[in-house]
C-alpha cells in the first residue's frame, strides 16, 4: 500500500509539473508571436530552467532565453549589445548572434533569441585530467580574443564595472549577514581570511580592465564531442568590464585539467599567469556566490549546493 501511494503521489507531481511547464511555454510563445508575428513556432519546448533563464528551443533551429528574475532581466539589454559588438573580435569560437529580442523591463516578457550553436554543453568531469592540447589552445585563444576587445569602443554603452573593491566588499558583507549563521566556525574563519587578505591588498585592484565573460565554465562551452573542439561560448548575461582573472579562475583552480592542458592555455594567452593570484581568490568565492543566489532568490537547491562544504 505504501509503494502504491508513493507512485500515485509521484504521478500527481509529474502531472502538475507538466501542466505548469505547458502554461509557461504557452506564455513564452505568446510573447514571441506578439513581437515577431511572422516567425512560425511549429515546434517548441523548454529545455532548461536555470538559475537565471528559462531556455526554449523553437523549430529545432533557434534558442530563446527568458530571464527568470529582475536582476537577469535588467542585464538583458547590455548582454544583447555586447553580443552584437564583439563578433568581429572573436574568431576562435562562435558566440550567440541576437536575431530576436524584446527588452521589456518586466520578468516573463523580456527575451533574447538566436540561432542554435550546434554541439553539446560541456561538463566538469570531462575536463578532469584532460590533456587535449588543441582544445586547451582554443580555449586560451578565446579568452585572449575576448579580453583584447577594445572596451573603450564597447557597443556605445557605459558598460558596468564589476570587480571593483566595493563589489567584493559588498559580497563579503552579504556572506556574513546571510550565510555565516549556517556555517561551522572554522569555515567562517577561513572565509574571513580569504576576503580580508584580498580586500586589504591594493594591488588586487590595479588590473587593466577588460571585457570578461563573468561565468566562464564548462556548462557555457558548446563542444563538438567527436572532435573535441569548442563550437561556441554562450550565456554572456554576466559579461561586463572587469578583471580578466575572473574568467581564468575555473580553468586554473577548479577544472582539474592535466599540466599539458594548462601549458597550451598559457601558449595561446601569453601573460595569463600574471593574474593567477587573483583568480585563486575568485575561485574561492564560486560556491559562496551560489549559496547567496539561493538565499536571495529562495532557491533551496542552489543554497544547499553552495553551502555543502561549509556546514
Amino acid at each position: 500500500m505504501t509503494d502504491s501511494k508513493t507512485d500515485g503521489e509521484e504521478n500527481l507531481v509529474a502531472i502538475r509539473q507538466k501542466s505548469m511547464d505547458s502554461g509557461k511555454l504557452g506564455a513564452y510563445l505568446d510573447r514571441i508571436k506578439q513581437a515577431y508575428p511572422e516567425l512560425g513556432t511549429n515546434k517548441a519546448e523548454i529545455v532548461m530552467e536555470g538559475q537565471n533563464n528559462d531556455v526554449l528551443i523553437v523549430n529545432d533551429s533557434h534558442v530563446f532565453r527568458f530571464p527568470r528574475h529582475q536582476e537577469a532581466t535588467d542585464r538583458l539589454e547590455t548582454e544583447c549589445a555586447i553580443l552584437n559588438w564583439i563578433h568581429p573580435y572573436i574568431t576562435s569560437a562562435e558566440v550567440p548572434a541576437p536575431l530576436f529580442s524584446d527588452l521589456s523591463p518586466l520578468v516573463g516578457e523580456a527575451f533574447l533569441g538566436y540561432r542554435i550553436i550546434e554541439g553539446e554543453s560541456g561538463a566538469a568531469e570531462e575536463f578532469k585530467d584532460n590533456s587535449n592540447t588543441s582544445l586547451a589552445f582554443q580555449l586560451g585563444t578565446f579568452l585572449r580574443e575576448l579580453h583584447s576587445a577594445p572596451v573603450g569602443e564597447a557597443c556605445g554603452l557605459d558598460l558596468p564595472s564589476a570587480d571593483e573593491r566595493e563589489r567584493w566588499a559588498g559580497m563579503y558583507g552579504d556572506v556574513r549577514r546571510l550565510l555565516f549563521q549556517h556555517m561551522r566556525e572554522d569555515a567562517k574563519n577561513a572565509i574571513k581570511a580569504h576576503f580580508e587578505l584580498f580586500l586589504g591588498d591594493n594591488s588586487n585592484f590595479e588590473y587593466r580592465p577588460v571585457l570578461r565573460h563573468g561565468d566562464f565554465g564548462p556548462g557555457n562551452l558548446i563542444l563538438d564531442k567527436e572532435t573535441w573542439r569548442i563550437n561556441g561560448v554562450i550565456d554572456f548575461g554576466n559579461a561586463s568590464v572587469g578583471d580578466p582573472a575572473v574568467d581564468v579562475a575555473w580553468i586554473h583552480f577548479q577544472s582539474g585539467v592535466a599540466p599539458d592542458f594548462l601549458a597550451s592555455v598559457y601558449k595561446a594567452y601569453p601573460g595569463i599567469e600574471e593574474v593567477l593570484p587573483r583568480a585563486r581568490f575568485y575561485a574561492g568565492t564560486f560556491a559562496l556566490q551560489e549559496a547567496l543566489f539561493g538565499a536571495l532568490h529562495g532557491d533551496a537547491a542552489a543554497f544547499n549546493r553552495g553551502m555543502m562544504t561549509y556546514t
